[in-house]
Order: structure tokens, then C-alpha cells, then sequence
């Protein structure tokens, strides 16, 4: 993708103030692999990296004003729900944590702003980092080795996380980041990526997570999508189908291998179904949407965090449900915009050629499967969820920038 200008800085920064941002914001992407306990590494490598990225000098751009607008009413619209909760403590337990993620998304998307192209490939190396950690242990830990007590949860792999469910939609970004290599790098570059993505894509498969499974592959749809209709040569298109081919192969073998496991065959098979015995039925996942988008009609104030599974058997799982119940209709109604403009403002930014094009697909393409995925699970505490969004926005700001350039 050829683009005629070059990247410039905002403004001008010091080597040191620019090198400690990007070392800690490296810091926290990689803490954000472990989230075994509460309050995890990841939260206290975050505060120190909003010390020193604020304190050193970097801004909040302009054109990040309506995301940080949208996160902040989110917030606010929130506090009369909070106040609902028994026990209050942990309503405001529930609301710091959100105003804190809050926070670190308008903090991923003021570093990427800053400096689209140099930045977000910094994300992306340390996010590929703190991937392998979970990846590694969890499907080591599937097949008993090296502590599967510890890596597994109802036969799944988990890693270093709490919920297998949430171990594989982590693993989508360092996923398609190194996947957007292997689509545009020489052969040599591919392959050692391709070394990278097995560990990732072998956990994603053994968490049993369907949402993942759905999350990986129309992310992958969309990245090879943009990348194909957006290469101005052939050669550059032909490479695409070529590695999307090989990719497909190599996937489908190493899924009859695995398959060939009775223990993974058994599991396969009950997960794969397209709905679980918990989804259907008056108590049951779809059941509970219906009441509960009922029940919000009544609450124009939502009826406060973590107070769900009072009324019903279990929590949403859905967090555009759970943002009415937890921050009512204002809360809800900013949450819902965030979530549309990023999409709109997001597409459009995907076809303009600017340095950093590719990563905006990554980004993007990572963010619009994400969003649907939110329908059926909570992702509103889910830190690479604020993290997706910080960095897209923050491609969005550069990229109209650059496109008012002279």
C-alpha cells in the first residue's frame, strides 16, 4: 500500500520522556497476560505508565475528545446505578474498576495518536509477548503438563487467566498482528511468525471458547479481506491468496491432528454445537436477554452493578444489556455510541493509505468481531477490550490528521 506523505510527530518530545513511554507502556500490554489475582500486575504497571506518559508531556489529540467524552458520560451516567448496589462497597468497587479501564483506554489511544505508525507496533510486539505466557501454560496445562490444575477450568485451557473464555478473544490481536506480517513480510519473515501463531492459535482452539473460535476466524476473514482489496499490485494480492491458502492447510491438518485425541474429539464435539443447554429455556441465557431487556424498561437508572444475578439465575452475558442494568439508560445510550462511532469512524479510517494502513486493519479487524462478541458475554471489565478500542481510536485521530494534512 503505497502512501504519498510521511508520519510526522504532534509535537516535539525528549528522547528520554519518548523512550520511558514506550517502555512502560510496553510494561503494562505484557502485565496484561497475567490476571490470575485482583488487583493484578497489569493495574499497577498501568498506574505507574499514566504517571509517567502524562507526566512526561503527552496529550490527549483533539480528535480523541468524542471517545473520551462518550467513556467519561459512560462513567458518570453510572454513579446514581452504584448507588443501587448491596452491599454499596462493592457497587463502588465495580464502578473503580471501570472508570480505571476507562482511563487506560483514553491512555492507549493518546500514545498511538501520538505517533500512529511507531507506537502501535510497540503495543502490538509486547502484546505478542504477553500472549505466549497464557498460551503456552494453557495448552501445556490441557494435556496435564507443567500444572493443569492451575491452567485449566472445566477441562478448558485458561493459562494465566480466570475464564477460558476470556484466555482466547485476548489472543486475537498478537494473533492477526503477527498474521499482517506474515501477509506482507518476506518468506523468512513469515515463517518464524508462523512459529509465533502456532502457541496462540493452538491455546484459542483448546480454550473450547465458542465466541473465540467465531472471534478468530472473522477477524482473520476481514484482516485477509482489507489486506487483498487494499494492495495496489497484483504480485502483492497473489501473495495473499498464496499465504491465506497455505494458513488454511496447515490449519485443517493440525485440526484433524488434534481431533485425533478422543479426549479433545469428546470436548470438540460438545462445544461446537451452536447453542449449549444453558442458552435455551426460560432461565437460560436467551430467556434471561428477554426479561432482562424488560426489566430495563422499568429502570431508567439501571438498577446497579453486580445486581443481576439477584433477579436472575445468572449474570447477563451481554454486556449491552449488563450497560443498561449497570449504568442505566444514559450510561447505555454513551456506551452504545461509543461502540457505533468506533465501527463507522474505524471503517472509514481502514481505507485511507496513511504509513500506518495495516495496522488499522489489524486493529479494526480485531475490534468489529469483538463487538458482537459482547452480545453474549460481559466484556465490560475485559482489559484488551478497552486496550482494542484506546488503540483504534488513536488510529482514527492520526489518520484524520493526516488526511487534513497539506
Amino acid at each position: 500500500m503505497s502512501v504519498a506523505r510521511t508520519a510526522e510527530p504532534h509535537f516535539s518530545l525528549s528522547r528520554l520522556a519518548f523512550s520511558a513511554r514506550r517502555f512502560v507502556m510496553a510494561a503494562m500490554v505484557m502485565a496484561g497476560g497475567i490476571v490470575y489475582v485482583e488487583p493484578s500486575p497489569h493495574e499497577l504497571v498501568a498506574f505507574v505508565a499514566i504517571a509517567v506518559c502524562f507526566g512526561t508531556g503527552l496529550r490527549i489529540h483533539p480528535r480523541l475528545w468524542p471517545m473520551t467524552f462518550l467513556l467519561l458520560a459512560y462513567i458518570a451516567f453510572g454513579i446514581p446505578a452504584m448507588l443501587q448496589t448491596e452491599p454499596l462497597k462493592d457497587g463502588v468497587t465495580w464502578m473503580a474498576v471501570s472508570a480505571f479501564l476507562v482511563g487506560t483506554s483514553i491512555l492507549y489511544a493518546s500514545f498511538v495518536a501520538e505517533l500512529p505508525e511507531e507506537n502501535f507496533a510497540v503495543i502490538g510486539w509486547a502484546y505478542v509477548a504477553a500472549a505466549m505466557v497464557p498460551a503456552i501454560t494453557g495448552t501445556l496445562g490441557y494435556f496435564g503438563v507443567g500444572g493443569a490444575d492451575l491452567f485449566v477450568l472445566y477441562g478448558r485451557a485458561r493459562g494465566t487467566f480466570k475464564d477460558p473464555n476470556v484466555l482466547g478473544p485476548f489472543l486475537i490481536l498478537p494473533f492477526l498482528f503477527l498474521a499482517d506480517g506474515a501477509l506482507r513480510g518476506s518468506l523468512r519473515q513469515a515463517m518464524w511468525r508462523a512459529v509465533l501463531m502456532l502457541p496462540i492459535v493452538a491455546a484459542v482452539f483448546f480454550s473450547f471458547s465458542r465466541g473465540a473460535w467465531g472471534h478468530l476466524v472473522l477477524s482473520c476473514a476481514l484482516l485477509a479481506f482489507f489486506t487483498f482489496a487494499l494492495s495496489h499490485s497484483i504480485f502483492a494480492r497473489l501473495r495473499v491468496l498464496i499465504v491465506i491458502a497455505v494458513g488454511a492447510m496447515a490449519l485443517v491438518a493440525a485440526l484433524g491432528a488434534a481431533l485425533s485425541v478422543p479426549k479433545v474429539q469428546a470436548l470438540f464435539s460438545e462445544r461446537a454445537q451452536l447453542t449449549q443447554q444453558y442458552d435455551t429455556g426460560h432461565e437460560g441465557r436467551f430467556g434471561r436477554w428477554e426479561r432482562g431487556f424488560a426489566l430495563a424498561l422499568e429502570k431508567p437508572l439501571g438498577i446497579g452493578p453486580l445486581q443481576f444475578a439477584k433477579h436472575f439465575p445468572e449474570d447477563p452475558h451481554n454486556t449491552y444489556l449488563n450497560a443498561l442494568m449497570s449504568f442505566g439508560w444514559g450510561g447505555a445510550l454513551a456506551y452504545y455510541a461509543l461502540v457505533i462511532s468506533t465501527i463507522i469512524l474505524g471503517a472509514r479510517a481502514v481505507f485511507v493509505p496513511t504509513p500506518w494502513q495495516r495496522h488499522t486493519i489489524v486493529a479494526y479487524s480485531t475490534f468489529l468481531p469483538l463487538a458482537l462478541l459482547s452480545a453474549v458475554i460481559d466484556t465490560d471489565h475485559w482489559r484488551h477490550y478497552f486496550l482494542v478500542v484506546g488503540c483504534l481510536w488513536g488510529l482514527i485521530a492520526a489518520t484524520h490528521a493526516y488526511r487534513r494534512a497539506p
